[in-house]
């Protein structure tokens, strides 16, 4: 075990020792004396280097596979309802089917989640979420990815990348979005090209917002813009038209490269 300390330089180890009666738990912070002040707690594992932006994106932690049939989607309390999901039937949240997450109501009903086990900050290497769309682009299918999102069950604030079918069948028409209290800005557009099981990740690394594709095993960047109006919150998936089915969601801090 080792305390490291930072004074603006990078990290260097204050104190090293030797125990291994334990190996895993909770974290947490104690405090003597009520003028203690204490701000940007972080916690988890230690990611392991890797070698580019593709690697980092491929070792991004996996949340929930949405194998598992569930309806409505809770995962064990893992997932929250989005505050402007309008479910008539208690399903904000959609459901998960055999075949992955989708909503639970047709279109233009809006379902959707977000991870609220943990908010996600864009220091380092940067936050990502990713998920697989298993069906092709269709008729009023859409889905999106969210970042940056500080309240989601109670307020619609944070980085949207929308994924629309443009009536090709081939092609999403993708906008990234900023959302603040409800008020949408476009920052950004592309027309993607995919193919079912094509995995869809969205990146924020400091002021940089990128889409980014994977079709075999590496990622190749499709679309970038810049904001910097939010760098830390959670994460969430969105979408509208039942027919719409994700798998594998993934999302977290970055592994440096």
């Amino acid at each position: 075990m080792r305390a490291w300390t930072n004074t603006g330089s990078g990290f260097k180890t204050l104190l090293s020792v030797s125990n291994s009666a334990l190996s895993s738990g909770k974290t947490g912070i104690e405090a003597a004396g009520n003028i203690a002040r204490l701000t940007k707690f972080k916690a988890g594992a230690l990611l392991t280097p890797v070698a580019n932006n593709s690697e980092s994106l491929a070792a991004l932690t996996l949340r929930d596979a949405f194998l598992t049939p569930q309806s409505p989607l809770s995962g064990g309390g893992a997932w929250g309802a989005l505050a402007w999901d309008n479910s008539p039937d208690g399903h904000n949240t959609g459901q998960v089917y055999t075949t992955g997450w989708g909503p639970a109501n047709p279109a233009p009903t809006v379902n959707g989640a977000y991870w609220q086990k943990a908010a996600f900050a864009d220091t380092g290497a940067g936050t990502a979420v990713s998920a697989i769309p298993m069906v092709p682009p269709g008729a009023t299918r859409s889905f999106s990815l969210w970042l940056d999102m500080p309240s989601p069950g109670s307020l619609k604030s944070g980085y949207e990348a929308r994924f629309v079918d443009n009536g090709s069948g081939q092609f999403y028409e993708t906008t990234i979005s900023k959302w603040q209290a409800g008020v949408k800005t476009a920052v950004g557009a592309a027309s993607i090209l995919a193919a079912p099981t094509t995995r869809f990740a969205f990146v924020d690394k400091g002021s940089s917002l990128t889409i980014w594709l994977a079709q075999e095993a590496s990622y190749f960047q499709v679309a970038s813009v810049t904001d910097s109006a939010f760098n830390s919150g959670y994460a969430g998936i969105e979408a509208s038209g039942n027919v719409v089915r994700l798998r594998d969601f993934r999302a977290g801090p970055l592994a440096p490269f």
